[in-house]
């Protein structure tokens, strides 16, 4: 915004253009940015469910409050809705299921 004598605001963004990034190079990132972005992110349709489940997968492993990972979770599956028949492969390939709509995240086991 400029007046004639003075600049009030002047932005200076770079532009990431989420559409030309891979998404399976970020579901695997410890980070939930990268993890919950990588919904925006272009990837090969025949590999929805392993980037799905690679998804859920690192989230669970990222060291996050259950409500992070729930909003995380929460904005990746709005962005990569999965039907019926999808839906069901990925509980059989993953610990991931969907109980009366919540997303339960199985933790895995630290034996050492």
């Amino acid at each position: 915004m400029e007046f004639p004598n003075k600049r009030v605001l002047q932005f200076d963004f770079d532009v990431i253009d989420l559409g030309r990034m891979s998404a399976e190079n970020y579901v695997k990132l410890p980070n939930p940015a990268a993890l919950a972005l990588a919904a925006r992110m272009k990837f090969d349709v025949r590999r929805r469910i392993r980037l799905t489940r690679d998804f859920f997968v690192n989230l669970s492993k990222t060291p996050l409050s259950m409500k992070v990972q729930e909003l995380v979770a929460g904005f990746f599956s709005a962005y990569q809705a999965l039907n019926k028949n999808t839906e069901a492969q990925r509980r059989l390939c993953t610990g991931v299921f969907v109980i009366a709509s919540t997303i339960v995240i199985l933790r895995p086991l630290d034996v050492s």
